[in-house]
């Protein structure tokens, strides 16, 4: 069963698929993502962009050889995925085993989008609840542990990248987040979930965001057993957001 969620225009939000890693940060703050996990994670941002204007355009095709077409797209990015758990063995030898969790939780966030916009499975399936065991095995390594800077430089300099970069980090867990939160099954792993969820959107001291849990607990009511597909990306044109 497919359920379609309506939004008041008061619970949307900004477009995650223009979300990109500054090359500087504003004011008089320099900050560079090369060289961090930051930088890792830049192809994988990049597919989640896919997976999105895939499914839009599946949404809006009715040609047939289109359609299989797009698909063929769409596994040729779940296919990318796949190969980047390679990556995580060629990182740079100064990263910690948190940053390769950090980059570990991206990429199967990544698998799960795939999973929600183009195959459209419920959040009861086995492929859906394997995925969500697997990212939520490793949150509380990325949420309890800051995820800090490659460089084991000690200067004035590096020290403010370093501050910058976990900045950033902390923001682009809330679209994953959501995006596992979608899946989760069960009140008490539901209020477990949000209770985590909420820490984040503590530290970071941002009270836009806290519109996500709104928007998540209308797909929980949606969505009670994780017997509905909730159609929830293609229900408002801005059901996205954007770190700003």
């Amino acid at each position: 069963m497919t359920t379609t969620l309506t939004l008041t225009r008061d619970q949307t939000i900004n477009p995650i698929a223009h979300i990109s890693l500054p090359t500087g940060a504003s004011g008089n703050t320099s900050f560079d993502s090369k060289g961090t996990e930051l930088d890792e994670i830049h192809p994988i941002l990049d597919i989640y962009s896919k997976a999105l204007s895939l499914s839009r355009r599946l949404r809006n095709s009715e040609d047939v050889d289109e359609i299989n077409g797009l698909l063929m797209e769409a596994t040729f990015w779940e296919n990318k995925l796949e190969s980047l758990k390679q990556d995580i063995n060629h990182f740079n030898v100064n990263v910690n085993s948190n940053s390769k969790a950090y980059f570990e939780f991206f990429r199967l966030v990544g698998k799960l989008l795939f999973n929600q916009l183009i195959q459209q499975n419920q959040s009861s399936a086995t492929k859906t609840r394997l995925l969500v065991s697997q990212i939520t095995s490793i949150l509380p390594q990325i949420l309890n542990q800051p995820v800090t800077s490659s460089s084991s430089s000690s200067t004035s300099s590096t020290t403010t990248t370093t501050t910058t970069a976990n900045n950033i980090s902390k923001c682009l867990l809330i679209y994953p987040l959501f995006i596992t939160g979608i899946d989760i099954i069960g009140q008490q792993n539901r209020l477990e979930f949000q209770s985590q969820f909420e820490k984040l959107l503590l530290e970071i001291n941002s009270n836009s965001m806290t519109t996500i849990l709104v928007i998540l607990n209308e797909i929980w009511k949606l969505n009670p057993n994780g017997c509905n597909f909730v159609d929830w990306v293609n229900s408002s044109s801005q059901f996205f957001f954007a770190i700003n």
